[in-house]
């Protein structure tokens, strides 16, 4: 496997792990834990996952993937809910999802192709890079509102820490 080939495999198997671990998260969390802002200028934890998911779609339905973009970045941050844990996982799945499809059938010649998005140039290369650095980013957030919210009943999705005696 040549290493374009290898970077768009890479990429979907780390997407998938962030799937799963933002699935697991969710399903754990209230409706309550999903709306919970630390203050005004903060993002909930649903806001943070409507806010993946659409940026998700603009990248690889709309830009590189030659789709409507429908996207209003500055509702994803004002939404309020109300939210469900599993509704919100569903939603990432069909973001993620479509992004997996996109990667699925991608020729490795097109990594250096360019477009521009939110009015940036940018190559298919780095929007790879910045998509799981991205997401990454705003999954850990969740889970620390998640784990911030539940405290000791939140189950740790690694290796859980030695307790100090």
């Amino acid at each position: 496997m040549d290493a374009a080939a290898a970077l768009i495999a890479e990429t979907r198997a780390r997407l998938e792990h962030i799937r799963s671990r933002l699935r697991t998260t969710l399903e754990r969390m209230s409706a309550e834990d999903l709306a919970w802002r630390p203050n005004a200028e903060s993002n909930s934890a649903g806001n943070l996952v409507v806010h993946v998911c659409g940026n998700l779609r603009q990248r690889f339905v709309a830009g590189f993937g030659g789709g409507a973009d429908v996207r209003r970045r500055d509702e994803e941050f004002n939404a309020e809910g109300p939210w469900t844990g599993p509704g919100l996982a569903a939603e990432a799945d069909a973001a993620i999802g479509a992004v997996d499809a996109f990667l699925a059938a991608l020729e490795p010649a097109r990594l250096a192709e360019a477009l521009e998005i939110q009015g940036q140039p940018i190559t298919l290369l780095e929007m790879l890079v910045r998509t799981v650095a991205h997401t990454s980013e705003h999954v850990g957030q969740i889970m620390y509102i998640a784990k911030a919210r539940q405290g000791e009943r939140f189950a740790s999705l690694s290796l859980p820490r030695t307790r100090r005696a």
